[in-house]
Order: C-alpha cells, then sequence, then structure tokens
C-alpha cells in the first residue's frame, strides 16, 4: 500500500538557538531542593537546575498528645510526637502508657466508734477520688468512767460505766438500823434496803384517832393500841364509863285500873332499851252505871 501522507521539511540551519535568562529561584526546604529557573527570551521554554540540596528535617522537642490522664486505679496514656521544628511536619508518633497512681490517703479522721475496752477506727478520702480507708486508730480506746453516784437494788450496790455496762465495786447493802417507819441505810451507799422493823403497840391513847368502839349505854369506849409512831395496832383496850341508859320519853301503856295506877314505858334515847314504871295518879276510879236488880223474891 503506497503511503499519501506530506510534510513539510523545516530548514534546520535557519534556526538560532535558545537564549536562556535566569528568571526566578526557590530556596531550599527540608524536602525540597532549591532552584534556579532558567527561561529563553524568544521561545518562553524553561528549565530548571539545582542550586542548594534539600535541607532535611530538624528535630523539635518532643509534645504530648491525645493525653489521658492516669487516676488511682486506671493507667493514663498519651502520645509522643516530635514535630521538625522548621516546617512542622510529623516525624515521630509513639504511644506511651502512664502507671495508674494509687490512692492517696493522707487525711485520717476519727470515726469517734472506740468503746471502753477497744480501739475505734479512723477513716481517710483519697486525695484524688471518693475512696475511703479506714483503719484501726491505735490508742484510741476510752476507758471506763465510772459514775460517782451508786446503783443499787434490794440487796447489793455497785458503780455502773457511763458508757457501757461494765460494772465495779459491786458490794451487799450493810450497817443502819431499821425502824418501824424506815428501812435500814446502807452506810456504803445510803440506799434504804431490808425490811421495816414491826410495830411495838404499846401505847394507849383515848383519842378520836384511835377509837375503835364508842361507848355505849351498858360499854365504856375501847380504843386501839398504839405504836410510837402513830400506827394503830389490832388489840384494843376500854377507857371511861358506860354512858348509862337515857330514858326521858315516858309513854302511858294504858292498863290503869279503877283502884290501881297503870305503867308508863320509854325506850332509851341511844339503844332500843326500854324501862317501865308505875304512872303515878293513874288509877281510873269508879264510875257509877245504872242500878240493877239482883237477888230478886218475887212477892206471894
Amino acid at each position: 500500500m503506497e503511503c499519501s501522507a506530506q510534510y513539510t521539511e523545516k530548514d534546520l540551519s535557519s534556526a538560532l538557538g535558545h537564549s536562556y535568562q535566569e528568571t526566578s529561584r526557590t530556596e531550599a526546604t527540608c524536602t525540597e531542593a532549591g532552584k534556579i529557573f532558567y527561561t529563553c527570551s524568544v521561545c518562553n521554554t524553561s528549565y530548571s537546575v539545582i542550586a542548594t540540596p534539600a535541607l532535611g528535617h530538624t528535630e523539635g522537642e518532643a509534645v504530648r498528645e491525645n493525653e489521658v490522664a492516669a487516676t488511682c486505679t486506671l493507667a493514663g496514656s498519651y502520645d509522643e510526637v516530635v514535630y521538625c521544628s522548621v516546617c512542622n511536619a510529623e516525624l515521630n508518633r509513639e504511644e506511651k502508657t502512664v502507671p495508674a497512681l494509687g490512692h492517696s490517703f493522707t487525711n485520717y479522721v476519727s470515726d469517734n466508734n472506740a468503746t471502753c475496752t477497744q480501739d475505734g477506727t479512723e477513716t481517710a478520702t483519697c486525695d484524688r477520688c471518693d475512696a475511703t480507708d479506714t483503719r484501726t486508730e491505735e490508742g484510741s480506746a476510752l476507758g471506763h468512767d465510772w459514775k460517782t453516784e451508786w446503783t443499787t437494788d434490794d440487796a447489793s450496790h455497785w458503780h455502773e460505766c457511763t458508757r457501757c455496762e461494765e460494772t465495779a465495786d459491786y458490794g451487799t447493802h450493810s450497817g443502819g438500823t431499821a425502824t418501824c417507819t424506815q428501812k435500814a441505810v446502807c452506810e456504803v451507799c445510803n440506799a434504804e434496803y431490808g425490811e421495816l422493823a414491826p410495830h411495838v403497840y404499846d401505847r394507849q391513847i383515848a383519842t378520836e384517832d384511835y377509837l375503835a368502839t364508842a361507848a355505849t349505854c351498858t360499854s365504856p369506849a375501847t380504843y386501839y393500841y398504839s405504836c410510837s409512831c402513830g400506827a394503830a395496832g389490832p388489840e384494843t383496850f376500854a377507857d371511861g364509863e358506860a354512858l348509862g341508859h337515857s330514858f326521858t320519853n315516858y309513854v302511858s301503856d294504858n292498863n290503869a285500873t279503877c283502884t290501881q295506877d297503870g305503867t308508863e314505858t320509854a325506850t332509851c334515847d341511844r339503844c332500843d332499851a326500854t324501862d317501865t314504871r308505875t304512872e303515878e295518879g293513874s288509877a281510873l276510879g269508879h264510875t257509877e252505871g245504872e242500878a240493877v236488880r239482883e237477888n230478886e223474891v218475887a212477892a206471894t
């Protein structure tokens, strides 16, 4: 097959040749060389040459990034990063771990729970979190605090601790003398104890306070024997005289006859006794009736 393409032949003998002139320069950077740029004044073609090689990065001081603070119980972390101090390009990044801090207990405060015989505890809150630590508060036992007043029952006395149930100085009551109105008083604790002494009923006081029975017409008044404390006993004594009967209101018995006085009776003003006496001058006398015939003999 025959080629039919056409071309124009250039006359290279007439080329003028380039005339390059420096047009600009660039400074070298960390990663790029410094260059000089040339441009042809005839055809505008250009080229560049390396004037200075690339400077290379300059490591700056390492800095921390993405920092997560460690806590008392959890480890922390951060990225240790190195940047170029000239262009700020990241040169290196390494993840670092920070150990957990552990709790810091520095300010222990008493829990105020010591007893008389046992040390109490003291508690601190962590300086960094809400965790607490409780330990024995050495030497905090309070010791017993004995009451000065005695505690007593019917037979004994003792001292009680104001803070616990412990007792000391236990003893039985002693001393003192009982009367019929007051028990014996312990010479140690001043508490009354035991029983009252029995009453001695040996006094005869004939007053209303000790009256057992009032005097009657036939019996004198009786009174209870009394004790020196004033108590009345069960036994009695008689004092004074019987009152005797009082007959003041006699009433006729309506039993007089024509020739004999009748009687009159009174009931005692204080009891049911009665007294009957002749009702002087109460005889009725005769009263004449109509004449009647007796022993009649008939005439012949």
